[in-house]
C-alpha cells in the first residue's frame, strides 16, 4: 500500500486518546470508594430524596454501596438507606453537543473520503492514491460538515428526569431497587443494534511483486468499504444479523514480448466481487474485559458472486501486426462463500466505538495462474485486517 488516509487515522487517534482519559478520570473516584460504578451520564446528576420521615434531601449522585445510596451534599458525601426513602427523582444532564462533534467528525470525513477518493474503473470503495492536498481539503471538509450535524443533533439532547417510587409492598420495592440500579449503572440502556463499517488492507494478489502496477494507475490495495454488517444481541455474549462484503481486487497489467513467435500482448486481470452472509458473532471471555474493550469472533455463510476476467490484446505478424482480442479467462458466477473475522473494540462512547479487526472470505473455486504476471494459482478468496467505525443503538 503506498498511502493510506493519514489524516482520518489521526482524527480517530486523538479521539480516542481523549474519549479514553474522560473515562478514566470519571470512573476513578467511584472505585477507589468500592462503590457500584455509575454511568458516566448519571454520575454527578442531581438527585432529589424524599425519606419515610417526610424530609427531603438535594444532592449529586455519587454512587450506591449494596442498599446504601451516596449523594454529595454541601462538600460531604451523605449515606442514605433506600429503605428509608420514598421516592428518588434523578434528573440527568444534556449532553452539550460534544459527543456529537466527535462522532460526527469522524464518520463525516469517512464518508467524504468513501465519496470522493475511490479509484476509478476498480472493484468498489478502493481507495485511489491522490494527492496530499486534496486528502487534507477533503478531510477538513468532512469533518467541519459531520462536526457540525452532530453538534446540532446532539445539542437537543434535554435533562431528563427519572422517578422511582419505593412505597408499596415488598416485591414492588425490590422490583423498583433493581430498575434504580440497572439505571444508574447503565445496564437498563444497553446496546442491541451493532452497525459496523470496516476499512481494510486487502492481501491481493499484486501486493508484493506488482504493487508499482497499483501506483502507476493511481489506485491502493486498500479498500474503504470492505464490509458492512448489522447485527442484534440476542444474548450479552452473542449477536445474529448480517453481513456484506466486497472482496473484489485492483485490476493488474501486462505488457509482453515473445522473441521466440514475435509476438506482443498487453492484458491483465479484472476481479469484482460481493458476498451477502448470514453473521453470528460471539464475545469470549466477557468478564475478562471492562465496558470499554470487547473482542469479538464472527462467522458467517452465504452466496458470493464472482466477474474474474483475464484478457488480452495480442499483436502479431510483423512487421504489418494484426491485433486480436481475446478473452483468456472468466469466471462469472455465484459461489458458496465462508466469512470469519477477530475484532477488537474499545468504546470511545457508550453508542460509537473504534475497532480493530482482521478477516477471510473463502470461496471454493481458484484463479488459474497468468504466466506472463509470474502468478501461480490461488484461491478466489482473500485476507484482509483494518480496522472498523461502530455505531451501537
Amino acid at each position: 500500500m503506498k498511502k493510506i488516509n493519514i489524516t482520518l487515522i489521526l482524527s480517530l487517534f486523538i479521539t480516542l486518546c481523549n474519549a479514553s482519559y474522560s473515562q478514566e478520570s470519571g470512573n476513578s473516584n467511584i472505585s477507589s470508594q468500592n462503590l457500584e460504578i455509575i454511568d458516566k451520564d448519571i454520575l454527578y446528576s442531581l438527585v432529589i430524596l424524599q425519606e419515610k420521615n417526610g424530609n427531603f434531601s438535594t444532592g449529586f449522585l455519587i454512587g450506591l454501596r449494596s442498599d446504601t445510596l451516596v449523594i454529595h451534599v454541601k462538600d460531604q458525601n451523605r449515606n442514605i438507606a433506600i429503605m428509608d426513602l420514598i421516592s428518588i427523582s434523578i434528573e440527568t444532564k444534556g449532553k452539550g453537543g460534544m459527543r456529537g462533534v466527535a462522532i460526527g467528525g469522524i464518520f463525516g470525513t469517512y464518508l467524504f473520503y468513501l465519496l470522493a477518493w475511490q479509484a476509478e474503473n476498480e472493484p468498489f470503495a478502493y481507495y485511489g492514491d491522490d494527492s496530499a492536498l486534496g486528502q487534507a481539503l477533503v478531510s477538513l471538509l468532512g469533518t467541519l460538515l459531520g462536526g457540525g450535524v452532530g453538534y446540532a443533533i446532539d445539542r437537543n439532547t434535554t435533562e431528563v428526569t427519572e422517578i422511582f417510587n419505593f412505597s408499596g409492598d415488598d416485591g414492588n420495592q425490590k422490583e423498583e431497587f433493581q430498575r434504580f440500579k440497572d439505571f444508574i449503572t447503565g445496564k437498563e440502556s444497553a446496546s442491541k443494534l451493532h452497525l459496523n463499517f470496516q476499512l481494510s488492507q486487502v492481501s491481493t494478489k499484486g501486493n508484493d511483486k506488482y504493487d508499482y502496477y497499483y501506483s502507476h494507475r493511481d489506485v491502493t490495495s486498500f479498500n474503504l468499504l470492505r464490509k458492512i454488517q448489522l447485527t442484534y444481541s440476542i444474548l450479552d455474549e452473542l449477536e445474529i444479523g448480517g453481513a456484506i462484503s466486497w472482496f473484489g481486487e485492483p485490476s493488474l497489467e501486462w505488457n509482453f514480448y515473445s522473441s521466440t513467435t514475435g509476438q506482443r500482448s498487453s492484458g491483465g486481470p479484472t476481479y469484482e466481487g460481493i458476498g451477502f452472509y448470514a453473521m453470528a458473532v460471539y464475545k469470549p471471555f466477557p468478564s475478562f474485559f471492562s465496558e470499554t474493550f470487547s473482542w469479538k469472533v464472527g462467522a458467517g455463510v452465504g452466496s458470493g458472486n464472482v466477474n474474474y476476467e483475464v484478457s488480452a490484446l495480442i499483436n502479431s505478424g510483423s512487421p504489418n501486426y494484426t491485433q486480436t482480442d481475446t478473452t483468456i479467462t472468466k469466471i462469472n458466477k455465484s459461489l458458496f462463500s465462508v466469512l470469519i473475522y477477530s475484532q477488537f473494540d474499545l468504546f470511545l462512547y457508550d453508542r460509537f466505538s473504534l475497532g480493530f479487526v482482521a478477516d477471510y472470505i473463502y470461496l471454493p473455486e481458484e484463479i488459474p495462474g497468468i504466466p506472463e504476471l509470474d502468478l501461480s494459482s490461488r484461491n478466489l478468496g482473500n485476507f484482509s485486517f483494518g480496522f472498523t467505525l461502530g455505531l451501537h443503538f
